[in-house]
């Protein structure tokens, strides 16, 4: 049997498809933030280091509340199950409710439970405040990739769909012309081809 050599290609061929497994698991947000980011480092000036220092801030800050949710979640439903379980098994049940909460195990649950459940309609809370910075950073961002783009490439050539249909007003020989754009495979451009 001949042994395996593993080379620096192959050791990166392994990396980039563990990478792509790892990127099929972010979501559209978090790939377009990513791209925009990495847009973002075409332009060497101040302005564009901290957008992306602040897009970073922004987002560890919203993985931190998100394990904070899950933290909590779990923590709800620990206090929910061991409610449960101190109903059903413990060997002494009350017959009422205010016996049953007097027992120490069981107010631990109800305010593993209550402050548990406070604490994830908080983290909720945060968690929808970050997104809404990270989609106002994500439009600055935006901003401003545009802005480099225009300045390096210059203004784009190609006009928007909706523009390529609108009449445009020319001069032709002296005189003003009306010139209709169509899109190349638009309807219009079919219709008027079949009618040709």
């Amino acid at each position: 049997m001949k042994p395996t050599v593993i080379t620096a290609a192959t050791r990166r061929s392994r990396r980039s498809e563990a990478d792509g497994d790892a990127s099929t698991s972010m979501s559209n947000h978090q790939k377009q933030t990513e791209f925009l980011r990495w847009c973002l480092r075409y332009d060497d000036t101040a302005e564009s280091q901290l957008l992306g220092e602040r897009i970073a801030h922004v987002q560890e800050d919203e993985r931190r509340v998100r394990r904070g949710v899950c933290l909590m979640a779990g923590l709800a439903g620990v206090a929910v199950v061991g409610l449960c379980y101190s109903a059903v098994f413990l060997a002494y049940y009350p017959e009422n409710l205010l016996g049953f909460t007097s027992r120490f195990i069981t107010q631990v649950f109800c305010v593993l439970g209550l402050v548990s459940t406070v604490c994830l309609l908080v983290f909720i809370y945060l968690g929808t405040v970050y997104r809404k910075e990270l989609d106002e950073r994500r439009e600055e961002c935006r901003q401003l990739v545009t802005r480099i783009m225009e300045s390096r490439l210059g203004r784009p050539v190609a006009t928007a769909r909706r523009d390529l249909r609108a009449s445009q007003v020319g001069e032709r020989d002296g005189r003003a012309v009306r010139v209709d754009c169509e899109a190349p495979g638009s309807p219009a451009k079919i219709e008027s081809a079949a009618r040709g």
